[in-house]
Order: C-alpha cells, then structure tokens, then sequence
C-alpha cells in the first residue's frame, strides 16, 4: 500500500512544483497591474516631464504626461497677462500625454505659461510660471526644408502616443528636439530644417552630420528609443527614418533624460488658483490651423497645419469643462474634432450677402522705421472679392478640410458641423480662439480630426451674419504620401494672410490638371511654410504626382488684391521671397506726407 502511494505523492509535488513556477510570475504580474490601475485610479492629473521642443522664432510646443487620462492646455503669459489659451493639438478628448503647439509669437521674446491639467492650473515646484524665450528671425541661412519621416509599429494606442526626435551632430551640440504625432498611417515626420541649437538658439547649418534618437512616449510610463544615425541637413529633400517597435519599451524617465536638459522644464508642478487677468476672461487662445506645422516654425505641425504643425490647433472657451464631451444620437464624437472646439446644437439658415466697400488703411514700406504712405482703396484693390465670393476650401483630407474668406469689415467668426445637417453639434473658431477671439479681415478655420469618407455638414458665420451653409466629404484614407515642404517670406505685409498652394501638371508626366488647394496662414512677420503631404488630385483619389516641370501657383490672401506668384516645382525646395508691392494690383489713389527741412525736430 505505501508502495503504491510514492508515485501519487511525486506527482502532486511535481504539480505543486509546476503551479509555482507557472502561477508565481502570472501571481506577480496581476498583483503588479492591480497596483498600478489602483495607482492611476487615485493619481491626480499633475503634470509630469515637461518639454519644450520645437522651438522657432514664431512658436513652441510644450509636451507633458500624467498619471491619468485628462484634459490639457496652456494659458500664455507675456508680463503675467494672459496672452491666449492654447488646447491639446489632436482634439478635446483626455490623454496620458499631452502636446501643445503655442504659435504666433514674436521672435526673441521671453514668454511664461501656465499648464492646465483636467481643468486645474499649475506652475513649477517653485510656485513661478514656467518660461521661455523664442529663437531670433532667422536670415537666410535657414538649411532648405527636409523631412525626416519614419513608421512605428507595435503600439497599442497610438492616438496617445507622442514622438520626440533628439538631435545631436559629430561634435556634440545639442538642439531643441523635434515632436509630432503619427498620422492615420502610424507614420511620423518633422522639418529638420527647423532645429535651433539649445544655446544658441542658431539654425543647424547646412552639410552638418547628425544623429538622432526617435523616441515614442506611449504613456505615463513606458517609452522607445530607436537611433538614426548618419543623417546630413541640407543632403536631400527627404530623410528616410526608422520603425521605432513600441514592444521594446524604456522606462519613460529613462527616455526623457536622453533629451537636452534646457529643453525640459521638470516633472513637477504646484496646483495654484489662477484667476485671468485678460479683458477675455482667461479664454481667448490662439492655435493657428496647424500644421502647421506642425509644425513647425509652427508647424505647425500645425500644422497646425499651422504654421505651423501641423499643426492644426486646438482651443475652446473655458477650460474648467475641458472634459466636456458630447455624442450626437448617430454616434458622431465631439471629443474627435480639433480640440478648440465646443458643443452647441443649430440649424442651416440661409447666408446672407456683404455689401461692396471702401476701406483706408496705411502701409510701412520697409522694416525699419521710416515715412508712411497713405492709400484710399476701392474694393478692387482690397481683395476683389469679399464675403462669399472671397471663400476658398482648402486641405481637404481624410480627416480634415480648411476654410478661408475676406471680410469687408473687421469681425469674429466661427464654424458649426456635424454629421446630420439639423444637428450642427461641434462649433469651431478660427486659429484656434475661443469664442473671445479678435476681429479678423482675413479668417482662416480649420476643422480636424475628422473621419474619414463622411458626409459633413456645416455652417459658417462671420461677423452677424450666416456666410454659406452646405456640405462636404472628407476624403478616403490615401496611403501614398508627398515629403516635400516649401517655405518663405511675405515682405510689406499689411495685415493678416493666408497663402493658398495649387500645383499644374505642364509636362503631362504624373497627375494631370491640376490639384486640390492646399493652405497656411502666414505669421505675423510674414514666415510662413507649407508641406505637401496633403496635395491630392482633383478626382480625390490620390496624392498629387508632380515633376520638377510643373508649376506651383501660389495666391497670398490679404487686404490688398494680389497676383498669383508662380514658380517651378524645381525651384520649390528655395526659400519662397513674395512682394506684395510688386504683385498687388493699382492702388487707386495715394498720399505721401511731404518732406519737412527740419521734420518738426528742434
């Protein structure tokens, strides 16, 4: 009988044996994952890695991450008044990470701000605003444009992950690393072009040797690094990058200590009552579009498209109910729009036409300081068109569509749509304002976040009145893309711009006719840059294929009626010089202020 029990026994010890080797690291593993969702169950939404990257002369984007989903913004200070209130650039939702484009600054000016986490306001661990200063404009040793681009595979939720390229050259200098998010196609891209050195603040400089460090913040916690060595600036138009797998992930500590200590702020933050000082209530902001780019000396990326990004922007009116959200009854996501958006319910009434107009206004002939000629224009020659006339869609995409008008009149504008015409539940404001936004001649709205392949209605409201109201269909997803990014100047510019891009086909080689438009809005010192990854055919299937023969047509839209200015596809990859003096069309009437011997001087 006991004979017959010793194999029973070694075989429930060699079962114990197995469930402890097998059950002990999966005991381990559930104990550790409770921990944690305990853990970001009670974490609050304090900021945490504060970055600045991006840097230009024009605009910044200031990245962070928390513990828990949240909302998140940045109230922009110059002398301890708010400025503007600059939202999350992919939409209104919540997320473990977050990245901010500011944009439309001034060159060489010292900046504070304030970070908004899941609508409570933060400073440093020192109890002052954070800061920064914007790089000095440029000359033109600005390297030509070249897009790094790159794939990421193995990450779950790419929708809250954010890219950061490191850049460092041969002899070790350091520049303000580069950030965007990935497409609809788990694909990056940013302008190396744009890097500014961290202490310099000096463009890189053309033929410099770099290596880069591709880094994929997934959450609160985990990261990957991926290195892409041997890059040259200036070498071609475009710089074939990495697949960065996010199933090889680093402590996120770990990867944000690769980045230049100048351009991160810290992870830690005090929670402050913070009341606005503005006239605007604490809710005006400003996201230029994005893409600028991103982007970018805005890019933004907006763009923002944004001049930015990239950069397309995001903002809405009052970040106390930034975790506000609402689902229209057939499923459409107001948390999926471009994030300065909010929620309202309307209909479409009928637009309603400007009246013609004369305006005066004054123009500074030169960048420094000298006499100013007075002009009395008739409507042709502030922009021939106006009101419903002037509207031009634009950057019509897979996931977005951007419009653009001249008033006759200084005013406030703003967009409603959604996906059932009575039912117009998502309203948009331009550049990313809130409902406080300025006045504006030339406005420029920008709606992201799209899906694609829907039907879109809308309605458009400038100054009191209802400018068009119809509809429109986003595009299906394109996979095959276009690299090259185009940048300038627009000298002698008298108010605000928006510079519209068509490209012809003239030697019958690739795409034929010519294709959908695509837009920026132009800084306030007349920079403006402009990537073509969302050039598509007028049939709408696909991206643009253009030859060095074609010609790019470019249309600056501002207060005085322009020329289109029209240069090869060859001759793109130049930085872009237009002067408004040069194309605008006849003033009607001018007035200089005479000459004095003694200029009223004693």
């Amino acid at each position: 009988m006991k004979i017959a029990e010793l194999p029973k026994r070694r075989r429930f010890n060699n079962f114990l044996l197995i469930l402890l080797i097998v059950g002990l690291p999966l005991l381990v593993y559930a104990t550790t994952r409770v921990v944690k969702y305990l853990s970001n169950a009670s974490s609050d939404a304090k900021p945490h890695n504060i970055v600045l990257t991006s840097l230009t002369q024009s605009a910044v984007n200031i990245i962070w991450t928390t513990d828990k989903k949240a909302t998140g913004s940045v109230i922009l200070l110059i002398n301890g008044k708010e400025k503007s209130q600059y939202y999350d650039k992919r939409s209104n939702g919540e997320y473990h990470t977050h990245i901010v484009t500011v944009d439309g600054l001034n060159s060489d000016t010292p900046y504070e701000f304030i970070v908004v986490s899941d609508g409570k306001t933060y400073r440093n661990s020192n109890g002052k605003y954070y800061s920064f200063t914007t790089a000095k404009m440029g000359s033109m040793d600005m390297p030509t444009p070249a897009v790094h681009y790159g794939k990421v595979t193995n990450v779950d939720n790419l929708a809250d992950a954010i890219i950061y390229v490191n850049y460092t050259s041969a002899d070790g200098k350091k520049y303000y690393p580069l950030s965007t998010i990935c497409d609809n196609n788990n694909t990056w891209n940013v302008d190396i072009s744009s890097l500014r050195d961290v202490e310099t603040l000096s463009y890189v400089e053309t033929g410099t040797k770099l290596s880069a460090e591709v880094i994929v913040i997934h959450d609160s916690e985990e990261a990957s690094v991926v290195v892409d060595p041997d890059i040259t600036v200036g070498s071609n138009n475009k710089v074939e990058g990495v697949v960065v797998d996010g199933s090889k992930s680093v402590d996120i500590d770990e990867a944000v200590s690769k980045l230049p200590n100048s351009s991160v702020i810290g992870d830690s933050s005090t929670e402050f009552e913070y009341t606005s000082s503005s006239s605007s209530g604490g809710n005006s902001g400003g996201n230029s579009g994005g893409n600028s780019g991103g982007n970018n000396g805005g890019s933004s990326s907006g763009n923002s498209r944004n001049n930015g990004g990239s950069n397309n922007g995001s903002s809405r009116s009052n970040s106390s109910n930034s975790s506000e959200s609402s689902r229209s009854s057939s499923g459409n996501k107001s948390g999926n729009t471009s994030g300065n958006s909010t929620t309202t319910n309307s209909t479409c009434p009928e637009f309603v036409e400007l009246e013609p107009f004369n305006r005066t206004f004054q123009v500074v002939q030169n960048d420094s300081l000298m006499w100013k000629n007075y002009f009395t224009a008739e409507e042709n020659a502030i922009g021939a068109k106006t009101g419903k006339d002037s509207l031009i869609r634009t950057d019509l995409s897979s996931s977005g569509i951007a419009f653009m008008w001249v008033s006759r009149e200084k005013e406030k504008a703003h967009i409603e749509y959604g996906i059932t015409q009575h039912n117009l539940n998502t309203v948009m404001y331009e550049r990313g304002y809130s409902s406080e936004s300025p006045e504006f001649y030339v406005h420029y709205i920008v709606l992201s976040d799209l899906e694609a392949d829907q039907n879109y209605y809308y309605q458009i409201t400038s100054g009191s009145s209802v400018l068009e109201a119809g509809n429109f269909r986003t595009l299906k997803d394109i996979f095959s893309r276009n690299f090259d990014v185009m940048s300038g100047k627009v000298q002698n510019l008298i108010n605000d711009a928006v510079i519209v891009v068509t490209v012809e086909d003239k030697d019958k080689n690739g795409s034929t006719g010519t294709s959908l438009p695509i837009s920026t809005l132009v800084g306030k010192e007349g920079d403006w840059e402009i990537d073509f990854n969302g050039c598509y055919t007028s049939d709408e299937e696909s991206v643009f294929d253009y030859t060095d023969e074609d010609d790019v047509v470019i249309k600056v839209f501002t207060d005085v009626d322009v020329e289109p200015y029209i240069i090869s596809v060859g001759k793109m990859k130049e930085k872009i010089n237009i002067d408004l003096n040069k194309i605008a069309n006849t003033m009607m009437e001018q007035k200089t202020i005479p000459q004095s011997s003694d200029y009223n001087l004693k």
